[in-house]
């Protein structure tokens, strides 16, 4: 790089720290872009098999487009958040609450946000954890600790006033539920509810239909195409994947140097693998 008389200048970045933000950005977006696109798929599809079709609020009306697959917490891991200095509120599974979030809530990984832990429930149960609101564009997330940290978020279910969370219990595991909104700043009451959902016949586990009928599911074509939890998980591999290597990068420094007439910039990048 030349003698110290022929630097004229220096420059430092964080480049792990840069990179770390261009996936948190990423996995921000990753949601609604996974919700248009599996919403102008299926408008395709329904275009192309029957242009003639109104099938207006179908989508919405069919759960098996946009709810969420439920997460096992035997085999889950997730990402890490700091839960450090916050008290859950514990509900009952089922159950629910009416609350407010406001500057009073806290805020956790710097979003205004309310925090709940819900009691083990028998190995095998599917819970469902539902957050509904008029002012807010309402964000779930799920969080075990010993998993690892946030097991499954959700935004839109189907729409910015829902979010929905799903999840079979380990029969030991006490998830916690962050409720907050999707920009992290709003404020207003919501809704959150607790409930069971398969064998209709299993104590304290309230009636659920069916998601889907086998016999129109045979004969459905758009059933064919990806759910949203598929290009959900095709979006999160870029966030998860610019994450990994965001771990592994080191400091970016740039110097300058006079080379007789020539002025030109080098740059090195730590890299560890």
């Amino acid at each position: 790089l030349g003698s110290d008389a022929n630097r004229i200048g220096y420059g430092h970045a964080d480049a792990a720290a840069n990179l770390h933000g261009v996936a948190e950005l990423l996995d921000v977006l990753a949601q609604p872009v996974a919700f248009v696109a599996a919403t102008a798929a299926r408008e395709a599809a329904q275009s192309a098999s029957d242009p003639w079709a109104d099938d207006v609020g179908r989508f919405e009306e069919d759960e098996s487009w946009w709810l969420p697959d439920p997460v096992d917490l035997a085999t889950a891991s997730g990402t890490p958040v700091d839960l450090a200095d916050r008290e859950p509120r514990t509900l009952e599974v089922p159950g629910g609450v009416s609350a407010d979030l406001d500057a009073g809530s806290g805020e956790i990984g710097g979003k205004i946000s309310d925090l709940y832990r819900l009691p083990a429930v028998p190995a095998g149960t599917t819970v469902r954890v539902t957050m509904t609101s008029g002012p807010i564009d309402t964000y779930l997330r799920l969080v075990v600790p010993d998993a690892g940290g946030v097991l499954q978020d959700n935004d839109d279910a189907p729409d910015t006033s829902t979010s929905i969370l799903r999840y079979v219990s380990d029969g030991v595991s006490e998830p916690y539920v962050i409720a907050t909104s999707w920009s992290g700043s709003n404020t207003g009451p919501y809704q959150l509810e607790i409930g069971y959902e398969g064998d209709e016949e299993a104590e304290d586990a309230p009636d659920v239909e069916e998601l889907v009928d086998p016999d129109e599911a045979m004969d459905d074509p758009l059933d064919d195409l990806p759910t949203f939890a598929q290009f959900l998980a095709l979006f999160d591999l870029g966030p998860d994947a610019l994450s990994i290597v965001a771990d592994r990068l080191g400091d970016q420094r740039t110097v300058t140097v006079v080379d007789g007439a020539d002025v030109r910039s080098e740059q090195t990048l730590e890299i560890r693998w």
